[in-house]
Protein backbone atom coordinates (compact mmCIF):
# COMPACT_ATOMS: atom_id res chain seq x y z
CA UNK A 1 0.00 0.00 0.00
CA UNK A 2 2.78 2.55 0.79
CA UNK A 3 4.53 1.98 -2.77
CA UNK A 4 0.65 3.06 -4.23
CA UNK A 5 1.15 6.18 -1.97
CA UNK A 6 4.40 7.34 -3.30
CA UNK A 7 3.48 6.50 -7.04
CA UNK A 8 -0.16 8.77 -6.37
CA UNK A 9 1.90 11.51 -4.97
CA UNK A 10 3.46 12.48 -8.27
CA UNK A 11 0.63 13.09 -10.27
CA UNK A 12 -1.19 14.98 -7.60
CA UNK A 13 1.16 17.06 -6.84
CA UNK A 14 2.00 17.70 -10.53
CA UNK A 15 -1.86 18.40 -10.61
CA UNK A 16 -1.38 20.85 -8.22
CA UNK A 17 1.09 22.24 -9.44
CA UNK A 18 -0.64 22.74 -13.23
CA UNK A 19 -3.32 24.78 -11.44
CA UNK A 20 -1.28 27.06 -9.53
CA UNK A 21 0.63 27.63 -13.22
CA UNK A 22 -2.53 28.24 -14.35
CA UNK A 23 -3.58 30.86 -11.66
CA UNK A 24 -0.61 32.28 -11.52
CA UNK A 25 1.47 32.59 -14.91
CA UNK A 26 4.77 32.73 -12.46
CA UNK A 27 5.08 29.33 -11.53
CA UNK A 28 5.19 27.84 -14.97
CA UNK A 29 9.25 27.65 -14.64
CA UNK A 30 8.20 25.28 -11.85
CA UNK A 31 5.99 23.11 -13.94
CA UNK A 32 8.59 23.11 -16.82
CA UNK A 33 11.47 21.53 -14.50
CA UNK A 34 8.73 19.73 -12.22
CA UNK A 35 11.17 16.18 -12.02
CA UNK A 36 13.40 18.42 -10.88
CA UNK A 37 11.40 20.00 -8.41
CA UNK A 38 9.79 17.11 -6.79
CA UNK A 39 13.14 15.36 -6.84
CA UNK A 40 14.51 17.83 -4.18
CA UNK A 41 11.23 18.49 -2.40
CA UNK A 42 11.52 14.38 -2.14
CA UNK A 43 14.77 14.62 -1.13
CA UNK A 44 13.88 17.18 1.26
CA UNK A 45 10.95 15.31 3.06
CA UNK A 46 12.40 11.76 2.91
CA UNK A 47 15.82 13.09 4.42
CA UNK A 48 13.68 14.05 7.56
CA UNK A 49 11.84 11.27 7.86
CA UNK A 50 15.12 8.80 7.55
CA UNK A 51 16.86 10.98 10.41
CA UNK A 52 13.91 10.91 12.65
CA UNK A 53 12.14 7.87 12.10
CA UNK A 54 14.48 5.53 9.73
CA UNK A 55 11.35 5.16 7.55
CA UNK A 56 10.10 6.60 4.56
CA UNK A 57 7.02 9.01 4.42
CA UNK A 58 4.50 6.17 3.11
CA UNK A 59 6.34 3.80 5.73
CA UNK A 60 5.63 5.97 8.53
CA UNK A 61 2.12 5.97 7.76
CA UNK A 62 1.54 2.96 8.32
CA UNK A 63 3.79 2.39 11.34
CA UNK A 64 6.21 0.96 9.76
CA UNK A 65 10.50 1.44 9.85
CA UNK A 66 13.37 0.27 8.15
CA UNK A 67 15.91 -2.22 9.57
CA UNK A 68 19.31 -3.34 7.88
CA UNK A 69 19.26 -7.03 7.67
CA UNK A 70 22.74 -9.49 7.85
CA UNK A 71 22.46 -11.81 5.50
CA UNK A 72 24.88 -14.09 7.19
CA UNK A 73 22.81 -14.33 10.46
CA UNK A 74 19.35 -13.30 8.97
CA UNK A 75 19.31 -10.68 12.41
CA UNK A 76 17.59 -6.78 11.97
CA UNK A 77 19.92 -3.76 13.36
CA UNK A 78 19.30 -0.16 13.32
CA UNK A 79 20.25 1.57 10.04
CA UNK A 80 23.79 3.91 10.10
CA UNK A 81 24.03 7.33 8.79
CA UNK A 82 25.17 5.18 5.47
CA UNK A 83 22.34 3.08 5.39
CA UNK A 84 20.25 6.24 5.36
CA UNK A 85 22.45 7.62 2.69
CA UNK A 86 22.24 4.72 0.31
CA UNK A 87 17.93 4.53 0.98
CA UNK A 88 17.42 8.33 0.35
CA UNK A 89 19.46 7.97 -2.93
CA UNK A 90 17.60 5.64 -4.13
CA UNK A 91 13.78 6.19 -3.02
CA UNK A 92 14.92 9.85 -5.02
CA UNK A 93 17.22 8.84 -7.68
CA UNK A 94 15.38 5.76 -9.33
CA UNK A 95 12.21 7.71 -10.07
CA UNK A 96 13.99 10.56 -10.46
CA UNK A 97 16.23 8.81 -13.76
CA UNK A 98 12.82 6.53 -15.06
CA UNK A 99 10.61 9.83 -15.37
CA UNK A 100 14.01 11.01 -17.60
CA UNK A 101 14.06 8.13 -19.65
CA UNK A 102 10.54 8.18 -20.10
CA UNK A 103 10.25 11.79 -21.61
CA UNK A 104 13.37 10.74 -23.55
CA UNK A 105 11.46 7.44 -25.40
CA UNK A 106 8.70 9.96 -25.66
CA UNK A 107 10.40 12.55 -27.60
CA UNK A 108 11.86 10.63 -29.71
CA UNK A 109 9.05 8.86 -30.92
CA UNK A 110 7.71 11.55 -31.49
CA UNK A 111 10.79 12.96 -33.49
CA UNK A 112 10.49 9.88 -35.62
CA UNK A 113 6.77 10.23 -36.36
CA UNK A 114 7.14 13.75 -37.62
CA UNK A 115 10.60 13.17 -38.90
CA UNK A 116 10.52 9.66 -40.71
CA UNK A 117 13.56 10.56 -42.80
CA UNK A 118 15.58 8.15 -45.33
CA UNK A 119 17.15 4.54 -44.03
CA UNK A 120 19.55 4.92 -46.15
CA UNK A 121 21.40 8.09 -44.91
CA UNK A 122 20.96 7.99 -40.70
CA UNK A 123 23.67 8.88 -39.05
CA UNK A 124 25.20 6.83 -36.26
CA UNK A 125 23.40 9.00 -34.04
CA UNK A 126 19.99 8.58 -35.45
CA UNK A 127 20.14 5.12 -35.38
CA UNK A 128 20.78 5.41 -31.52
CA UNK A 129 18.06 6.92 -31.21
CA UNK A 130 15.84 4.00 -33.15
CA UNK A 131 17.87 1.33 -31.44
CA UNK A 132 16.62 3.15 -28.20
CA UNK A 133 13.32 3.59 -28.79
CA UNK A 134 13.05 -0.03 -29.89
CA UNK A 135 14.63 -1.45 -26.71
CA UNK A 136 13.59 1.07 -23.83
CA UNK A 137 10.15 -0.71 -23.74
CA UNK A 138 11.29 -3.74 -23.29
CA UNK A 139 13.78 -2.32 -20.50
CA UNK A 140 10.59 -0.65 -18.99
CA UNK A 141 8.89 -4.04 -19.03
CA UNK A 142 11.27 -5.89 -17.04
CA UNK A 143 12.19 -3.13 -14.52
CA UNK A 144 7.77 -2.98 -13.46
CA UNK A 145 7.85 -6.39 -13.62
CA UNK A 146 11.16 -6.88 -11.43
CA UNK A 147 8.40 -5.33 -8.57
CA UNK A 148 5.75 -7.32 -9.55
CA UNK A 149 8.04 -10.68 -9.09
CA UNK A 150 9.35 -9.41 -5.96
CA UNK A 151 5.71 -8.68 -4.45
CA UNK A 152 4.64 -12.47 -5.09
CA UNK A 153 7.89 -13.68 -3.69
CA UNK A 154 7.17 -11.89 -0.47
CA UNK A 155 3.16 -12.83 -0.64
CA UNK A 156 4.41 -15.85 -0.64
CA UNK A 157 7.12 -16.32 2.23
CA UNK A 158 10.38 -16.85 -0.48
CA UNK A 159 11.90 -13.40 0.30
CA UNK A 160 12.14 -10.88 2.91
CA UNK A 161 12.35 -7.96 0.39
CA UNK A 162 8.60 -6.84 -1.29
CA UNK A 163 10.94 -4.87 -3.93
CA UNK A 164 14.36 -4.96 -5.50
CA UNK A 165 15.11 -1.43 -4.70
CA UNK A 166 15.03 -2.59 -0.88
CA UNK A 167 17.31 -5.99 -1.66
CA UNK A 168 19.79 -3.76 -3.24
CA UNK A 169 19.81 -1.22 -0.30
CA UNK A 170 20.44 -4.44 1.82
CA UNK A 171 17.24 -3.27 4.07
CA UNK A 172 13.21 -4.60 5.25
CA UNK A 173 10.45 -3.33 6.24
CA UNK A 174 9.42 -4.07 9.73
CA UNK A 175 6.63 -3.44 12.44
CA UNK A 176 7.34 -0.50 14.57
CA UNK A 177 7.44 -2.40 18.71
CA UNK A 178 7.25 -0.56 22.06
CA UNK A 179 10.40 0.14 22.27
CA UNK A 180 10.49 2.25 18.57
CA UNK A 181 7.33 4.10 19.36
CA UNK A 182 9.21 5.21 23.38
CA UNK A 183 11.96 6.59 21.33
CA UNK A 184 10.02 8.52 19.04
CA UNK A 185 8.37 9.58 21.94
CA UNK A 186 11.46 11.46 23.24
CA UNK A 187 12.83 13.04 19.99
CA UNK A 188 9.46 14.45 19.39
CA UNK A 189 9.68 16.14 22.96
CA UNK A 190 13.50 17.10 22.78
CA UNK A 191 14.63 20.31 20.62
CA UNK A 192 14.51 23.75 20.39
CA UNK A 193 11.55 25.51 19.57
CA UNK A 194 13.18 25.88 15.45
CA UNK A 195 12.99 21.93 15.53
CA UNK A 196 9.41 21.81 16.84
CA UNK A 197 8.40 24.16 14.34
CA UNK A 198 9.77 22.15 11.33
CA UNK A 199 8.47 19.13 12.91
CA UNK A 200 5.26 20.75 12.77
CA UNK A 201 5.59 21.72 9.62
CA UNK A 202 6.64 18.63 8.08
CA UNK A 203 3.63 16.89 10.07
CA UNK A 204 1.21 19.49 8.30
CA UNK A 205 3.13 19.18 4.97
CA UNK A 206 2.17 15.43 5.39
CA UNK A 207 -1.54 15.88 6.04
CA UNK A 208 -1.60 18.30 3.23
CA UNK A 209 0.11 16.08 1.10
CA UNK A 210 -2.55 13.17 1.55
CA UNK A 211 -5.41 15.43 1.30
CA UNK A 212 -4.43 16.47 -1.76
CA UNK A 213 -3.57 12.84 -2.55
CA UNK A 214 -7.00 11.73 -2.15
CA UNK A 215 -8.51 14.65 -3.41
CA UNK A 216 -6.28 14.31 -6.80
CA UNK A 217 -7.72 11.13 -7.06
CA UNK A 218 -11.56 11.84 -6.30
CA UNK A 219 -11.24 14.65 -9.26
CA UNK A 220 -9.83 12.25 -11.52
CA UNK A 221 -13.11 9.59 -10.49
CA UNK A 222 -15.54 12.76 -11.22
CA UNK A 223 -14.04 13.96 -14.57
CA UNK A 224 -13.94 10.67 -15.92
CA UNK A 225 -17.47 10.43 -15.31
CA UNK A 226 -18.37 13.35 -17.05
CA UNK A 227 -16.28 12.73 -19.78
CA UNK A 228 -17.86 9.35 -20.58
CA UNK A 229 -21.57 11.05 -20.50
CA UNK A 230 -22.61 9.91 -16.93
CA UNK A 231 -23.86 13.03 -15.54
CA UNK A 232 -26.23 13.71 -12.49
CA UNK A 233 -29.65 13.63 -12.57
CA UNK A 234 -29.93 11.47 -15.06
CA UNK A 235 -28.59 13.89 -18.02
CA UNK A 236 -26.47 13.11 -20.77
CA UNK A 237 -24.70 15.03 -23.08
CA UNK A 238 -23.64 13.68 -25.62
CA UNK A 239 -21.13 14.95 -28.22
CA UNK A 240 -21.89 14.90 -31.86
CA UNK A 241 -18.43 14.32 -33.77
CA UNK A 242 -17.92 15.43 -37.45
CA UNK A 243 -17.74 13.23 -39.88
CA UNK A 244 -13.85 13.16 -41.40
CA UNK A 245 -12.97 15.05 -44.39
CA UNK A 246 -12.84 13.03 -47.56
CA UNK A 247 -9.18 12.18 -48.87
CA UNK A 248 -8.41 15.02 -51.68
CA UNK A 249 -7.58 12.91 -55.09
CA UNK A 250 -4.23 12.60 -56.26
CA UNK A 251 -2.83 14.49 -59.08
CA UNK A 252 -1.24 11.85 -60.84
CA UNK A 253 -4.36 9.08 -59.71
CA UNK A 254 -7.22 8.40 -61.58
CA UNK A 255 -9.88 11.25 -61.93
CA UNK A 256 -13.33 11.14 -60.43
CA UNK A 257 -16.17 11.31 -62.55
CA UNK A 258 -18.82 14.06 -62.14
CA UNK A 259 -21.47 10.55 -61.85
CA UNK A 260 -21.10 9.28 -58.82
CA UNK A 261 -22.80 6.14 -59.39
CA UNK A 262 -20.01 5.51 -61.75
CA UNK A 263 -16.94 3.33 -61.22
CA UNK A 264 -14.28 5.68 -61.87
CA UNK A 265 -12.17 2.90 -63.22
CA UNK A 266 -14.42 1.57 -65.69
CA UNK A 267 -16.52 4.14 -66.35
CA UNK A 268 -19.61 1.93 -65.57
CA UNK A 269 -22.50 1.44 -62.91
CA UNK A 270 -20.82 -0.55 -60.16
CA UNK A 271 -21.24 -3.59 -59.94
CA UNK A 272 -20.86 -4.74 -56.12
CA UNK A 273 -19.98 -1.60 -54.59
CA UNK A 274 -16.56 -1.89 -52.53
CA UNK A 275 -15.43 0.78 -50.48
CA UNK A 276 -11.58 1.33 -50.11
CA UNK A 277 -9.98 3.03 -47.05
CA UNK A 278 -9.52 6.15 -48.72
CA UNK A 279 -13.19 6.74 -48.66
CA UNK A 280 -14.18 6.19 -52.65
CA UNK A 281 -16.62 3.56 -54.14
CA UNK A 282 -15.34 0.84 -56.78
CA UNK A 283 -16.50 -2.20 -58.87
CA UNK A 284 -15.29 -5.26 -56.49
CA UNK A 285 -13.73 -6.68 -59.52
CA UNK A 286 -12.34 -3.37 -60.99
CA UNK A 287 -10.87 -2.35 -57.32
CA UNK A 288 -9.18 -5.62 -56.85
CA UNK A 289 -7.45 -6.40 -59.77
CA UNK A 290 -6.40 -3.01 -59.60
CA UNK A 291 -5.04 -3.44 -56.11
CA UNK A 292 -3.15 -6.57 -56.76
CA UNK A 293 -1.32 -4.83 -59.72
CA UNK A 294 -0.42 -1.40 -57.84
CA UNK A 295 -0.95 -1.99 -54.42
CA UNK A 296 -2.81 1.45 -53.69
CA UNK A 297 -6.09 3.32 -53.93
CA UNK A 298 -6.29 4.47 -57.80
CA UNK A 299 -7.57 8.10 -56.66
CA UNK A 300 -5.34 9.14 -53.82
CA UNK A 301 -2.73 6.73 -54.54
CA UNK A 302 -2.45 5.64 -50.94
CA UNK A 303 -1.09 2.55 -50.02
CA UNK A 304 -3.98 -0.12 -49.84
CA UNK A 305 -4.46 -4.39 -49.74
CA UNK A 306 -7.28 -6.19 -50.80
CA UNK A 307 -8.11 -7.24 -47.06
CA UNK A 308 -9.05 -3.49 -46.55
CA UNK A 309 -11.65 -3.31 -49.32
CA UNK A 310 -15.23 -3.64 -47.42
CA UNK A 311 -17.91 -4.28 -50.03
CA UNK A 312 -21.78 -2.17 -49.90
CA UNK A 313 -24.77 -4.03 -49.52
CA UNK A 314 -27.44 -1.67 -50.89
CA UNK A 315 -31.24 -3.06 -50.80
Amino acid sequence: MQERILHGMRPAAHHILSVFCDRWPVFVSLLENFDEVYAFCSLLLEFNYLQKHDSLLSEHLYGMCRAKLEKQTKKLHSLSQKDRNIALLIVVMVPYLKSKLDNICNRLKEESQQNPGNHQTQSFLDRAKKCYVAVYPVLHVAFEGSFFIFEWLYLLGKSPHFSPTLMIAGQVVRRLNADDLVLVGESDQGGGALERVADHMVRWGRAGLIVGVITFKLLEWWHRGVQSGELTNGQRELQIIPPPQPIAPSSHGIPLLRDKSLCPICHQQRRTPTIAPSGYVFCYSCITNYIREHNCCPVTLLPCKEENLRKIYVN
